[in-house]
């Protein structure tokens, strides 16, 4: 190392530029020595060093130099900062968007995977910048000495497990735009059963979450082990909440927000194990059943289905239509619970007539959803003349129940018994109360604004794929996933619907490809220096697997052409595409992915490289003309999936909210299962995308399937879905 430094002082005093990929140390604000890797011209990331067991307090600047040459800190490597035991406080640079997590190698690192600052068992402070984007996996797992942390505004995904174990945490305040609070999943090597590490699972100490209202999934066994927590707030957009996420939260005693349908009903019991709040008296509301009813039915009823038009569905679903189907369904809903076979009369016994009053007192056992048992007093009325008729012919199946709304609960109204013609009555004692005040928090309207292409420009987006996605059973834990969404450029034009395609592109690889939520690497908006990270990520992944992987490398953002050679790249988002040498070579990409030695490379590019925008337009004014790429042929054991041939453009699908080329991708997985060879989604793709273009944009836009030479004998035959 003492050789490799003294070269590099050696070459830079010799004004001989230092090459990508080489490291060096540079002294932080508190004086740190701190290991640095180039990545990139006059970027570097910022590398686990050997000394860094002695670190107290880490403040790290936004350059640094080396030699006489500045360099921009753009990335932190995965597990930079983890089982550091003597860490108490960072501060870290607003040079950078992501805090990745890595795979550990360790057998007792639970779940393969390891976290920016996992197991720093000293720390108590971390300051965060506001330029930060995305926050991986069990990054402050077990930080037992962590009471409190502010998550920046600008944060939108945060990874599994993110604070598992830290039982210090008293409180926390998470970023507004986030969608999940996700679990990490995982399972020991060779074994079929799955494990799961909650998101705030085991924080004893914490007392207050505020979740935001953007949250719409709340994973496997979030809160498991919260033995302060006292009250949640559940979010209104709330849709999924996981298994056991409750358990052995002893003194939880309210959660709001909780409606039918959020979890399955054989998973009540569990979901709640070990706390103080009684779910059963909450499930048996009618605003509990109601708004799980509505919320679902309103949902298929808001969707677009294929058969219509844009102009059909906006006749449709309107403020107006809209509010007569809640109307409609409120009645629906309030006669359905009140007639559901789970209300119902499960004994009756006839007491003594009453001579004086003319009545029988009837004693009733009812059954109301979870409240089962409840005795009710009926007096039903009959004259002295028919007393004695009645009290031989009386037989309690004969019976029959109405029931009205009160109080928010189903209460038993009236009794009739039918004799000889006819008809005996009780007497009615209630005042029906329909809780006509009761606020549903429904889904607003699927319309949506289009980000980039015309300004002010609004679609209706059909949503289906996005929601409906299969889930298979099965778990795969030798499939990789490196997953790139490049939409907002801060240089050039926006790619609409980018994020949004690597988003549902991930949530297909866990949920119908049974990829570990671990082994799914997403990155959005990507720098060139994330790039670089992702890929050393993925390669440092195969290595310690020898080769024993399949990975799936899905690119969503903006390609451009190489002027001076036609080489193809993938343009970062701090890219402008005019400086080539800070833009990914795809010719790179192929290297360095085939150069891994794993089973099986499947790239999915939904880019153009002719220079031309997602949709129209050039993305510099000065380009009039599209620039026709070189072929570039992929290596090792590779299939590469392309949105558009030579000089074409990859267009937008605005109704389906994605680009065209994924959309069609997503969409054969949904309709198969994800079981489907890689030929046969490839013709579908191909032929479907062709067409729609041709229909919707009047110009062609045609897939290409390119394999490498010694995968093309057998890709077509080969499945997505490896188990």
């Amino acid at each position: 190392m003492k050789v490799c430094f003294l070269l590099i002082a050696l070459a830079a005093s010799m004004g001989v530029k230092a090459q990508i990929g080489e490291t060096f140390e540079a002294k932080d604000i508190e004086k740190n020595k701190l290991t640095y890797q180039i990545t990139a011209d006059h970027a570097v990331t910022l590398c686990r060093g050997k000394k860094y067991g002695k670190l107290k307090r880490v403040n790290v600047p936004e350059t640094v130099l080396n030699g006489k040459e500045q360099y921009k800190v753009v990335a932190i490597e995965p597990g930079c900062f983890a089982d550091l035991p003597l860490l108490c406080e960072v501060t870290l640079p607003q040079t950078i968007t992501d805090l990745p997590s890595g795979v550990s190698t360790s057998v007792s690192e639970q779940g393969g995977a390891i976290g920016m600052f996992s197991s720093c068992s000293a720390l108590q402070k971390v300051v965060l910048p506001p330029s930060l984007l995305s926050i991986g996996a069990k990054a402050f797992s077990r930080c037992t000495s962590l009471q409190q942390i502010d998550i920046p505004e600008s944060v939108i995904e945060m990874g599994g497990a993110c604070f598992y174990g830290c039982t210090a945490l008293e409180s926390i305040k998470l970023p507004p735009l986030l969608l999940e609070l996700p679990t990490l999943s995982w399972s020991y090597r060779n074994s079929d059963k799955v494990y799961y590490n909650g998101f705030f699972e085991s924080c004893r100490s914490l007392k207050y979450v505020d979740i935001p209202q953007s949250v719409s999934q709340i994973g496997i066994e979030c809160f498991n082990g919260c033995t302060s927590l006292c009250e949640v707030a559940l979010p209104r957009h709330l849709n999924e909440l996981g298994e056991n996420c409750f358990v052995d939260c002893k003194n939880l005693k309210k959660v709001s927000g909780l409606y039918a349908g959020l979890f399955k009903i054989e998973a009540q019991t569990a979901m709640f194990a070990g706390s103080s709040f009684n779910i059963d008296s909450l499930a048996s509301t009618y605003s509990y059943y109601a708004k799980g009813y509505i919320k679902s039915e309103i949902t298929k009823w808001q969707q677009k289905n294929e058969f219509e038009t844009t102009a059909q569905y906006r006749q449709r679903v309107n403020k107006e239509s809209r509010d007569q189907m809640i109307r409609d369904l409120l009645e629906v809903s309030k006669r359905d619970y009140l007639t559901s076979p789970s209300v119902r009369i499960t004994k009756c016994t006839l007491g003594k007539y009453e001579a004086d009053l003319g009545v029988f007192t009837l004693q009733l056992t009812v059954d109301r959803f979870y409240q089962k048992g409840e005795q009710v007093i009926k007096y039903i009325k009959v004259s002295q003349a028919d007393a004695q008729k009645f009290k031989k012919a009386f037989a309690p199946k004969n019976i029959m129940g109405t029931y009205i709304l009160r109080n928010d609960q189903c209460q038993l109204d009236d009794l009739t018994f039918v004799m000889g013609g006819k008809t005996y009555h009780s007497e009615k004692g209630l005042v029906e109360n329909t809780s006509s005040d009761m606020a549903f928090d429904l889904p607003e309207f699927d319309v949506e604004e289009v980000a980039g292409g015309n300004a002010g420009h609004s679609t209706v987006m059909d949503k289906t794929l996005d929601v409906n996605i299969p889930q298979t059973s099965r778990h795969s834990n030798n499939m990789f996933a490196v997953i790139i969404g490049n939409e907002n450029y801060q240089q050039v034009a926006s790619v609409p619907f980018a994020r949004n395609d690597a988003k549902v592109f991930a949530d297909y690889c866990q949920k119908t490809l049974g990829m570990l939520s671990a082994n799914i690497r997403t990155y959005q908006n990507a720098t060139y220096g994330v790039m670089l990270s992702a890929i050393n990520d993925i390669k440092s992944i195969a290595a310690a697997y020898n080769g024993d992987i399949s990975v799936l490398f899905y690119y969503a953002g903006h390609g451009i052409p190489n002027e001076k050679n036609s080489d193809a790249c993938l343009l970062p988002v701090d890219a402008d595409g005019k400086q080539m040498d800070v833009c990914y070579p795809v010719s790179k990409l192929y290297s360095e992915l085939g150069s891994m030695g794993v089973q099986r490379v499947v790239v999915f590019l939904d880019a153009c490289f002719s220079g031309a925008r997602r949709g129209e337009g050039m993305l510099h004014s000065a380009r009039g003309v599209a620039i026709k790429t070189k072929p570039t042929t992929p290596q090792g054991n590779m299939v590469v999936f392309s949105a558009a041939s030579g000089d074409e453009t990859a267009y937008p699908y605005n109704e389906k909210g994605h680009g065209m080329f994924t959309y069609f991708l997503l969409k054969k997985l949904q309709e198969s299962k994800g079981d489907c060879s890689l030929g046969e989604l490839g013709l579908f793709v191909e032929q479907n995308v062709k067409q729609q273009s041709v229909v919707i944009n009047r110009k062609s836009q045609t897939p290409t399937v390119i394999p490498s030479s010694s995968y093309s004998t057998r890709w077509k035959e080969e499945k997505l879905l490896n188990y």
